[in-house]
């Protein structure tokens, strides 16, 4: 039988592999590495800060938009 963990696990790692040779191609330009693997570069940055991968100086997913035009009250 397969374990789902196991295999969720795997994916994982697969997943970790896959960006970090994307990254490690492009010199670190993430730019590049979303272009060499067909993705947008925001679409790489979600995936980079799910999987844990080279996260520093990314921007939040939740920061993205204009920002608010609220009044003060």
């Amino acid at each position: 039988t397969l374990d789902r963990s196991s295999a969720a696990s795997d994916v994982y790692k697969r997943q970790r592999t896959y960006l970090d040779a994307a990254l490690q191609r492009a010199g670190g330009n993430q730019s590049e590495a979303a272009r060499l693997l067909g993705v947008s570069r925001f679409g790489l940055q979600k995936k980079l800060r799910r999987l844990g991968v080279a996260t520093d100086g990314l921007p939040s997913v939740t920061g993205v938009g204009a920002p608010s035009r609220r009044r003060p009250t």
